[in-house]
């Protein structure tokens, strides 16, 4: 009994120990390569919004699950949304890994799961990184479930833990669109699993058992639910035409990706890739595993692991099926056949081979454990040798967080830098890719330029800093020299002009409000019979605007243009009234034509600021008149 104990405390002492190390060697407050996709998670954070969230910013994939849930510990807590992100996608890893032990009784297999879970080898540490993980650990979390339900007699307790399995696999395909595969290999998995059961006779006593197909109601029930919650979803996102128009590659992309793929390996193998520990890996893994198979006890019947290990033929299957999709797939073609990609086929297949050692004793098993954790732990130092040795590199937000000292800024880059450099604080700093980069929110641009201070940072995109440069309809000013923080140079801009839109909503006005199709929001405002002439249609918004030359534009329409009456004079006053700007006097005949909105501008320059600036709609009358919006762009 005592060293049964002390073998049990010793398996938590360096299970905790794994899981503390890889926390403050992968998670995003301590990576030394945290990067702006691993920083989206972070940005979404404090501001996430259902629906408009569901999906990452800008694409109609990959369900952003740990901003969700990290957005309860910023907003009820008040914790650093960097440390929510990391608190919450450590969770979820340990969650699924927990969940994956279950089908293991041996410790030490368990602690190679552990090795292999939290330090994968280098080219597959998207595991820990990105989203892969996280898809990996709800099919974990849902086959904990599946097997609980199994393991109940009773059946309300049954369809409850079959309902979460249902739940948490919906989440898996939700997180990545590549869940939708491990279904398919399940399914294979229950097929051979059961192909000697596949009999008329089975299926009869099958459709008379009331549990069986209350559980098969309960699951088709999810399905539905699942189905129209992804819909649901994608309904809510950006959509991403390359993702979803091809799907499949032709002959000439599937033989170019095998040789990516062939290629990449053999790099491996000769020493030319990036990580040396690696490749002794990959060649442990070619002498090893035969040298492991070797020392295992052959069963009879080769087929009966599979046949009595459903989950060991789940994750063969989940590997080959997902592979085979990779190599399928216009869109990881048309990426470059990244490594990332395969990081599924990776823990799948050692899953599988662990369960395999499981099921088969060995002859000298304490030789067979030696061997299999020399090649594990030599992919486990591959995963972080790099940040230690031959020294120690720091965190990437230890470099960041000089941004901090800046207060309230909007930061501009290319995007390997833009939303990466607002991961710190981004409550204080708001940060965009340039408007020639992938701009994932269009929101968060808008932020950006309503900070008090506005910096660029000279990456890829500029060779030097201009001194005027144009973003996103703006015009920014060089102002100051060059300084260097953060590992980046940057400078500082003032936003010349402006480039804004003010809809009805943002203006006081006198009339009714229409649904409108011609609107670009859907509803606009029409004069209403009995207006008071002496105040105007519409005014505002009373804002500032800086010296500079712009354009004013007043988006309107009309029924009759027939009249060559005057309908309205449009103006642009300063001091809120006191001062007229610019004005111009429309006619009804200037419309092109009757019920279509036109945009008729009036030039404007400003020699100085002025404040409460107003853009008015002075209505004269002869037929009617509605209002969407006025443009302010600079010039």
């Amino acid at each position: 009994m005592y060293n049964t104990k002390t073998t049990g405390a010793l398996y938590y002492i360096i299970l905790g120990s794994l899981i503390i190390f890889s926390f403050f060697t992968f998670s995003e407050q301590f990576y030394p390569l945290l990067n702006s996709d691993m920083a989206v998670n972070i940005l979404m954070t404090p501001g996430f919004s259902i629906p408009a969230n569901l999906y990452f910013w800008g694409q109609d994939r990959a369900g952003s699950l740990i901003p969700m849930i990290a957005q309860i510990l910023c907003s009820t807590y008040h914790f650093p949304p960097i440390i929510a992100v990391s608190l919450v996608h450590y969770i979820f890893l340990i969650a699924g890994y927990f969940a994956l032990s279950t089908l293991f009784k041996d410790r030490s297999l368990r602690l190679a799961l552990a090795f292999v879970w939290f330090f994968p080898c280098w080219h597959f540490l998207d595991h820990v990184l990105l989203l892969f993980g996280i898809q990996m650990s709800m099919l974990a979390i849902s086959i904990y479930f599946i097997n609980r339900s199994s393991q109940t007699h009773t059946i309300r307790i049954r369809l409850l833990w079959l309902s979460m399995a249902c739940i948490s696999f919906i989440t898996a395909v939700w997180v990545s669109d590549m869940s939708i595969f491990s279904m398919l290999a399940f399914l294979l998995g229950i097929a051979f699993f059961n192909r000697k059961n596949f009999t008329r006779t089975y299926f009869i006593a099958f459709l008379k058992d009331k549990h069986y197909l209350l559980q098969l109601v309960i699951s088709i029930i999810w399905l539905i639910i699942g189905t129209i919650f992804i819909l649901y979803a994608k309904s809510k996102a950006v959509r991403v035409d390359l993702y979803n128009q091809d799907f499949l590659n032709n002959f000439r992309e599937i033989v170019a990706t095998i040789r990516i793929m062939t290629g990449s390996l053999f790099q491996v193998f000769i020493f030319a890739s990036e990580n040396v520990l690696e490749s002794i890996y990959a060649w442990a893994i070619l002498v090893g595993v035969p040298w492991i198979f070797f020392l295992t006890k052959k069963k009879t019947d080769p087929s009966q692991p599979f046949t009595q290990q459903r989950w060991l033929t789940f994750f063969l299957l989940n590997g080959i099926v997902t592979l085979l999709i990779v190599i399928l797939s216009q869109w990881v073609f048309i990426n470059g056949v990244g490594r990332q990609y395969f990081t599924v086929v990776y823990i799948s297949i050692w899953l599988a081979f662990l369960l395999y050692l499981q099921a088969n004793g060995s002859r000298n098993r304490s030789l067979r454990i030696t061997l299999l954790f020399i090649i594990i732990l030599i992919g486990t130092f591959s995963s972080f040798n790099k940040f230690y040795f031959p020294k120690k590199i720091s965190p990437r937000t230890n470099v960041l967080n000089e941004f901090k000292a800046l207060g309230n800024i909007g930061l501009i880059a290319g995007y390997q830098n833009a939303y990466l450099s607002a991961s710190p604080d981004p409550n204080r700093i708001k940060a965009t890719p340039h408007d020639k980069d992938d701009v994932r929110n269009r929101h968060l641009v808008e932020q950006v330029f309503k900070q008090p201070q506005i910096y660029l940072i000279k990456d890829c995109w500029l060779d030097s800093f201009p001194d005027t440069i144009h973003q996103f309809g703006h015009v920014l000013v060089k102002k100051g020299n060059m300084f260097h923080l953060a590992d980046c140079y940057l400078c500082r801009y003032i936003r010349l002009v402006v480039h804004e839109e003010f809809t009805w909503k943002e203006m006081k006005y006198q009339g009714n409000i229409d649904t409108d199709e011609g609107s670009r929001n859907g509803q606009s405002i029409r004069i209403r019979p009995g207006f008071d002439k002496s105040k105007h249609f519409v005014y505002g918004p009373f804002i500032s605007l800086v010296p500079g030359k712009f354009v004013i534009k007043f988006r309107i329409k009309t029924s009759e243009n027939l009249s060559t009456g005057n309908i309205a004079i449009l103006d642009v006053s300063a001091d809120y009234g006191k001062t007229i700007l610019a004005k111009r006097t429309i006619l009804s005949c200037d419309f092109g034509r009757a019920n279509a909105f036109q945009e008729f501008e009036i030039p404007l320059e400003l020699t100085k600021k002025h404040d409460g600036i107003e853009f008015r709609i002075l209505y004269l009358g002869n037929t009617d008149l509605s209002f969407d919006r006025v443009v302010v762009q600079g010039i």
